[in-house]
């Protein structure tokens, strides 16, 4: 279960049965991600309680016996995607204040920069995005005047040993 538009720098991903008790390493998955990169700790609660939903929602409503979590980078964004194999696309609901479910697409988008769900060969993918500083980043490089005294010396800007796999 995996899907060729999955974007970004790949942080760390999961395959779980599709349980409730799945819900936890997934959205721990996430934090996890997010505190390893030094993120903002706002940040790493909105992921979990995100990522935290999602996997809910395909432990509730989604199909086949397992479900991905996938955490990645893309620019300045963190990004989790939780596929399952229901073709059958999330809806947002609105709740009356007496019901006990309903609310969590809509705390997802409340609490992220951006979110929506794909389909994907198996099924479909629910994923979020959430902009924010990456501290350890190395900082940017300034040009300087060239150097007279001797060859130019180009300068090249090291990836951090943390980052994985570039998907894309």
């Amino acid at each position: 279960m995996s899907d060729p538009r999955l974007v970004g720098v790949l942080l760390g991903h999961i395959r779980l049965p599709r349980v409730e008790a799945s819900t936890k390493p997934a959205r721990d998955l996430v934090a996890m991600t997010a505190r390893s990169w030094k993120l903002d700790d706002t940040i790493v609660y909105r992921a979990r309680l995100a990522a935290s939903e999602l996997a809910t929602n395909a432990v509730r409503h989604g199909g086949g016996t397992e479900m991905l979590i996938f955490s990645t980078r893309v620019g300045t964004r963190l990004r989790a995607e939780v596929h399952d194999a229901s073709p059958v696309m999330p809806e947002r609901h609105d709740p009356a204040v007496t019901d006990e479910s309903g609310r969590g697409l809509l705390i997802v988008d409340d609490v992220v920069t951006e979110c929506g769900c794909y389909r994907t060969v198996t099924g479909k993918a629910a994923w979020f995005e959430i902009e924010t500083a990456w501290p350890l980043d190395p900082p940017p490089t300034t040009a300087s005047a060239p150097d007279t005294k001797g060859p130019a010396t180009p300068t090249t800007r090291n990836a951090n040993p943390r980052s994985a796999v570039r998907l894309r």
